[in-house]
């Protein structure tokens, strides 16, 4: 479960290989240990809370740990998706064009359009960021 970003850098005379240690500052401790137990035991013992399965997400991408990664999504949509975090978490959806997560994001919000968008103020900034989400949920 080793990602193709730790093996390279230890397969060359890089600082890492040379002191045997990698410091890693952008990624939580917490977070992290959720990696390392992943990497070690190919699964994530406990789900973590919304904010941390998020930023493991973000971790997973970035270090091209798709099993995870694919994981982590899976996860959002069936334990953490409902009308408070849904935008928020098509918005990481489609930053990361996890496509998965974006068609349960999408298929949640056409449901359930009106409570998703109760607020004026948040149908129009989605909409002036998102106009094409927009035209697809409501004029569809």
């Amino acid at each position: 479960m080793t990602s193709p970003v730790f093996e390279k850098m230890f397969a060359s005379e890089t600082k890492e290989n040379v002191e045997r240690r990698v410091v890693v500052k952008d990624v939580e401790k917490g977070v992290m240990e959720l990696m390392l137990g992943y990497m070690y035991c190919g699964e994530v013992t406990v789900l973590p809370d919304l904010l941390n399965l998020i930023d493991l997400y973000k971790a997973a991408h970035k270090y091209c740990m798709v099993p995870l990664r694919i994981w982590c999504a899976y996860q959002l949509a069936e334990n953490y998706l409902n009308c408070d975090n849904v935008l928020e978490l098509w918005s990481l959806a489609k930053t990361y064009e996890e496509t998965g997560l974006m068609e349960e994001t999408k298929r949640f919000m056409k449901a359930g359009k009106r409570q998703v968008f109760q607020d004026l103020e948040l149908y129009l900034e989605f909409n002036k960021i998102f106009p094409d989400l927009m035209h697809e949920l409501f004029l569809q």
